[in-house]
């Protein structure tokens, strides 16, 4: 069964689910006819009456229609029901089909979802209950008059056995799943330690590429890229020279907009605003700067005012660290459109007590055991990483090679930009005149292309190229030029 979100349009909340929801009950209903989930949904999202359900089930899918952090009107019992304002409403389809068993999987697959909901928040099993409980309406009407309610509700108590946000993470790097989309766990082995990693150089305002050229014995096994704060031995990790972001230990001003998670030497996590951070550094194995640090009983512990509450509430590629009872932590990048509270709500059904949300978008990065789980092509300067420890020489990060004349390359080598989205402008230089344009759609192809090392002012990598092109009837043959880069928008290929 896949567990899948179709989120109706926020233009309709207030008419469909107006209140923020906070459940502690889940209300089992049965749709009285015998559509699919997806027709259910469907004929939900776009009638104009206020009745509604958050999830339909049947033989193959689960569809989340309403946000489960949003009320629905489901359960008849009033403006201020409990059933209305603080529970879930499930609908088992196919009620009326005898012809084969779609109701009785889609009956099935309605306890492994009630299963998924009770682990997100804890649920007793005795706040799973049918529509019935809260008006006396006949419903769910088939498993009543069938009397399998009792069979039902033993379902919904067994033990996850694994699947979409239930069960225990194992050691090392699985793929999981999230509302339809892929989840990439790394939880760290008994032998290894965690740790930052500067990809940085000997030049604190340059960055590698690629993180996957940062790897030998002691950091193979699992990088994820994070703003990282600083180091207690470099020389284990990579280089290291601080802090970022500006920040000194004399207090320097807007301390207090960015947050500090840190490792002690007992490998127990804290956390503060940075101001405070300088309390606690003699005790530091490692530190770095999250965005967003919450807890995952549902209390929002900190928020970096450097990026925002949006950041909590956007739908995007998420990275996160999350720590486990015993001191336990696993890396996850979640690769759909989700925000951190349903990323919190998937940690939390895996046991976590606490969830440090690193980078986001583009920049939600990680390399398991050599191989690219999820990548972007952004620089990279900073690594959260899982390593076996011991001593090294200082990594010095791999540069592209730039021929000293770009005409030597022969055609067979030629790479190719395409534009997926937005219109790629070639400047002479960087920010400065336009000389090229390469339209949405359309592709280029250059004799060379350098990645230049860092994030640039305006906050993205760019490339230096040599190519043929015209621009406003200018003709430029074998021509140097700069490009912003963004693998969301471009892709580069040979």
């Amino acid at each position: 069964m896949k567990l899948i979100e179709q989120l109706i349009n926020p233009a309709k909340y207030r008419l469909k689910c107006p209140y923020v929801l906070d459940w502690e009950y889940i209300t089992i209903h049965e749709t009285g006819n015998d559509q699919s989930a997806q027709n259910e949904i469907n004929y939900m999202q776009r009638n104009n009456n206020a009745t509604g359900f958050h999830i339909a089930v049947d033989d193959k899918v689960a569809i989340i229609g309403i946000p489960l952090d949003r009320n629905a009107w489901h359960a008849g019992d009033g403006a201020n029901g409990t059933g209305n304002r603080k529970s879930i409403g499930v609908e088992i389809c196919y009620q009326t089909d005898y012809t084969d068993d779609k109701y009785y999987q889609a009956w099935n697959n309605a306890a492994e979802v009630v299963k998924w909901l009770r682990k997100l928040k804890n649920i007793p099993i005795e706040n799973v209950v049918q529509h019935n409980h809260w008006n006396g309406k006949d419903c769910p009407k088939r498993t009543r008059q069938e009397g399998t309610w009792d069979k039902f509700l033993s379902l919904c108590k067994e033990e996850a056995t694994g699947g979409e946000g239930v069960g225990n993470f194992k050691e090392g790097y699985q793929s999981l799943s999230l509302l339809g989309s892929i989840v990439h766990v790394y939880k760290k082995k008994l032998v290894q330690k965690l740790g930052m990693m500067s990809a940085e150089g000997s030049i604190p305002e340059r960055a590698v590429q690629n993180i996957d050229k940062i790897d030998n014995e002691f950091i193979h096994w699992c990088k994820i890229n994070c703003g990282y704060f600083e180091m207690e031995n470099k020389a284990i990790y990579g280089q290291h020279y601080g802090v970022e972001q500006s920040f000194t230990n004399d207090f320097a001003p807007k301390q207090n907009d960015w947050l500090v998670a840190w490792l002690d030497k007992d490998n127990s996590m804290h956390y503060d605003t940075a101001n405070n951070y300088w309390l606690w550094k003699k005790d530091v194995q490692c530190a770095f700067s999250p965005a967003v640090i919450m807890s995952c009983d549902g209390k929002i512990e900190l928020v970096s005012k450097a990026v925002g509450y949006s950041k909590v509430t956007n739908k995007t590629t998420q990275s996160v660290l999350i720590e486990l009872p015993g001191k336990e932590y696993v890396f996850a990048v979640f690769t759909g459109n989700v925000n951190l509270l349903q990323v919190r709500d998937f940690a939390k059904s895996y046991g976590a007590v606490m969830l440090y949300a690193l980078d986001s978008g583009g920049s939600a990065q990680m390399i398991s055991e050599g191989a690219k789980k999820r990548y972007t092509g952004r620089a990279i300067p900073n690594v959260l990483t899982f390593f076996t420890g011991g001593e090294q020489e200082p990594v010095e990060p791999s540069e592209p090679v730039q021929p000293s004349d770009p005409t030597e390359f022969p055609n067979q080598d030629l790479k190719r930009i395409t534009v997926i989205k937005i219109g790629l402008y070639i400047r002479e230089s960087l920010g400065g005149k336009i000389i090229g344009f390469i339209p949405e759609g359309a592709y280029q192809d250059f004799n060379y292309i350098k990645f230049i090392d860092g994030m640039q002012k305006d906050g993205y990598q760019h490339c230096e190229v040599n190519g043929n092109w015209s621009y406003k009837g200018v003709e430029y043959k074998n021509k140097d030029g700069f490009i912003q880069y963004d693998s969301s928008c471009y892709l580069v290929s040979e």
